[in-house]
């Protein structure tokens, strides 16, 4: 076969001394927002290898991150777990980067016009929470409090001073923001967020992340932000990409798809959580169906803010403006009927 010659001379080092992966095709396949990916082919296998940010590979994080994956490839989940260096490591580290080679998953990206995908992507959910339930890693990950108001107010502070607004109606959302959420951080408390049902969740469970065949889940990736945190968050996450109704087509790489182009649905909501629900061991409580709006706004708002580090300056209102208030208004006119429909399902 012919090589591709990759533009970076340290994944052919990387994999040829410490993998022993003679690769003969090597291609990119993505420059995420926080990683970069390439498919390895060497000999007739074939395998992903990851260059990891720097931000998600401290020790405890690895180690984390190995638990969790085999306790999920114990309870028969489609979880890619790395392969181990010629050393016996899960990881490498090679002039300043952090690589790590997993089995290649084929599959297909989620369909948002099929339901069948949209209950699976329900229920698939479900099953990892189930799988993590009373799992209590060896390696202790502090992660703060996922979507912290505190933290959104801080750093959309250090952006307005220099963020280039001079349309009326934007400094008008970007005041809205502001205001909610500090109402956030009055209202939905750190004693509140931590009283809830907590599991280790995945943290970024969206469409990108996941792959399908035959309309069922065949690999789910991406486990930067696997943590200790309220089950709660990954159900938001799925109502906000699973759920919602995509308008532009989604590119994982591009923080501002993610974020924007998408319009929440009521129906498909409902039949996100229905799949949920059949198939969680404990179902949902009451408080956590009462904090579900303030889940819904923190989540909604802190992933524009978050992602302002990511984006150049000039794209910084279109990432704070476009369509937030929008669905921020879905929340409040639908959360009412959403939270009576999960009380059914108790």
């Amino acid at each position: 076969m012919e090589f591709i010659k990759p533009e970076n001379e340290n994944l052919l080092f990387v994999l040829n001394n410490f993998y022993d992966c003679k690769a003969t095709t090597i291609t990119q396949i993505t420059n995420g927002t926080a990683n970069i990916l390439y498919t390895v082919v060497c000999s007739d296998q074939k395998y992903v290898l990851r260059k990891r940010n720097e931000r998600y590979s401290e020790d405890t994080w690895i180690l984390f991150e190995i638990e969790y994956l085999h306790r999920l490839k114990d309870s028969n989940l489609p979880v890619p777990v790395p392969i181990k260096s010629r050393d016996g490591q899960y990881r490498v580290i090679f002039e300043s980067g952090v690589y790590r080679l997993y089995p290649y998953i084929a599959g297909n990206r989620y369909n948002f016009d099929s339901p069948k995908e949209l209950k699976e992507s329900g229920s698939f959910l479900a099953k990892m929470h189930n799988a993590l339930s009373g799992f209590e890693p060896k390696t202790k990950k502090l992660v703060p409090r996922f979507d912290n108001p505190e933290e959104m107010s801080v750093i959309l502070n250090k952006y307005i001073k220099n963020m280039p607004v001079t349309d009326q109606k934007n400094k008008d959302i970007i005041t809205h923001l502001a205001k909610m959420i500090d109402l956030i951080s009055k209202s939905f408390t750190d004693k509140q967020y931590n009283c809830l049902p907590k599991t280790v969740i995945h943290g970024d469970y969206h469409p990108a992340n996941v792959k399908y065949y035959n309309e069922k889940i065949c690999g789910v990736f991406d486990f930067d932000w696997i943590s200790i945190q309220p089950r709660l968050s990954d159900v938001v996450d799925g109502i906000m990409y699973f759920a919602s109704y995509r308008y532009e087509t989604l590119k994982g790489e591009d923080i501002l798809s993610l974020v924007e182009g998408y319009e929440f649905n009521l129906e498909r909501t409902k039949l996100f959580l229905d799949s949920y629900m059949k198939t969680i061991n404990l179902p949902l409580t009451k408080q956590e169906i009462v904090e579900l709006p303030w889940f819904i706004k923190a989540r909604l708002i802190n992933n524009r803010v978050d992602a302002l580090r990511k984006i150049p300056l000039n794209k910084t209102v279109e990432m704070l403006t476009v369509g937030i208030i929008e669905k921020l208004e879905w929340v409040d006119r639908n959360i009412e009927e959403i939270q009576i429909y999960l009380e059914k399902l108790i």
